[in-house]
């Protein structure tokens, strides 16, 4: 049995204090507040394609999609959904193929909710893509095009390689 003498119980409990004090101020709000300036507060403030972009898994055709996850948020930084028109197009870098171009309205409540990934905070975008050779290490290039429905514009371009071929 260890005996604590009262001065080291004060010491004790004095450092537990401070420890939960300072632990209590690492959850801080967000570096920016909430947009006042609309009806709705949370507006995404940014958009980008995240590198969770990736070649997805095969269809029942032996076909893989890419998948492009598009991340909007507000001015916290925090996810948010969006609402608004968004195209994704996926090019061979340096091809003159035309894009395959996907277009999707965030303003249709049942899309934006099947479309929206709760753990990534994400949009996921299934492209099928058909450009001939399409092998493992290919470079792609990805486009997204937003425009929000209170007026707010975004783009972002990603590349990245093929980590396999797109079909079986």
């Amino acid at each position: 049995m260890t005996i604590v003498r009262d001065g080291s119980r004060r010491l004790i409990f004095a450092v537990l204090l401070a420890a939960f004090a300072m632990g209590s101020t690492g959850c801080e709000s967000a570096p920016k507040g909430p947009r006042r300036d609309l009806e709705w507060p949370w507006w995404p403030a940014s958009m980008r394609i995240v590198d969770l972009t990736r070649v997805g898994r095969p269809d029942a055709d032996g076909v893989r999609p890419i998948e492009v996850r598009i991340l909007f948020e507000d001015a916290g930084g925090l996810p948010v959904r969006a609402c608004g028109d968004l195209v994704v197009s996926i090019r061979r870098a340096n091809e003159p193929d035309d894009p395959v171009v996907v277009e999707i309205d965030l303003e249709d409540p049942t899309v934006s909710i099947d479309m929206f990934e709760d753990v990534t905070g994400c949009y996921l975008v299934s492209v099928e893509v058909d450009f001939p050779g399409l092998i493992k290490g290919r470079r792609m290039v990805v486009d997204a095009d937003y425009r929000g429905r209170d007026g707010t514009v975004f783009a972002d371009e990603f590349s990245f390689d093929l980590e396999m071929d797109l079909s079986d």
